[in-house]
């Protein structure tokens, strides 16, 4: 069974592969598509790692937070501080 779907529908660059074309020019079309998929995913990559390097890089002041009763908004780092020195006092109550 051969796995290339003959049919009258032409590709987007208006070859249509027929049964009367030698296997070479049947290969060859089909690498030079497959080429073309590869440099499309490439440039869609390099357009992808552009957008991920504007990105800030992750740290305690991604996330903040403005307590109830707190005059500024404190990071992550400041959090814990101040989670861990109220559950001090708690324990040692």
């Amino acid at each position: 069974m051969n796995p290339i779907n003959y049919n009258t529908s032409s590709t987007p660059d208006g070859v249509v592969i027929t049964p009367d074309m030698s296997d070479t020019d049947q290969l060859a079309y089909l690498l030079t598509q497959v080429g073309k998929a590869i440099e499309n995913l490439s440039k869609r990559v390099a357009i992808c790692e552009g957008a991920l390097q504007k990105l800030p890089p992750p740290s305690a002041d991604m996330i903040q937070y403005k307590p109830e009763g707190a005059d500024e908004y404190l990071n992550m780092k400041q959090i814990f501080d101040d989670l861990y020195e109220r559950l001090n006092k708690l324990e040692a109550q």
